[in-house]
């Protein structure tokens, strides 16, 4: 019989669970015609703010580096998140430059204006 002592030691170890099942990332399914239209809207406005000289914005910059340098070498599927990284840059780039318009134009009212209230 085992010494009451080493009895736990004796024990074997309980087992690992089972992982659980990977949940699968839910993306919509785009087809080529279509991906291909949307980058390029996206190159387009991002052409856009290239002429009017206000494309000094990170998000731009990086969006259209990912539609460019990054597009040719991925598979469809990895375009397709591309893409939607691009859009989502492009959105808060232009919401960006709407803020730093508003401030901009806030900032010309002469500090004098507002002594005068």
């Amino acid at each position: 019989m085992a010494d009451p002592v080493l009895t736990p030691l004796l024990r074997k170890a309980p087992r690992r669970g089972k992982a659980p099942a990977a949940t699968k990332r839910s993306f919509e399914r785009i087809g080529r015609h279509e991906l291909i239209a949307r980058r390029d809207r996206c190159i387009m406005v991002i052409a856009g703010h290239d002429r009017d000289g206000s494309n000094d914005n990170a998000f731009f910059l990086k969006a259209r580096t990912l539609l460019t340098r990054h597009w040719y070498p991925s598979s469809w599927r990895s375009r397709a998140d591309i893409l939607r990284n691009a859009e989502w840059l492009v959105r808060v780039g232009e919401q960006v430059k709407a803020e730093t318009v508003e401030l901009d134009r806030l900032a010309l009212v002469s500090p004098q204006h507002h002594r005068e209230r």
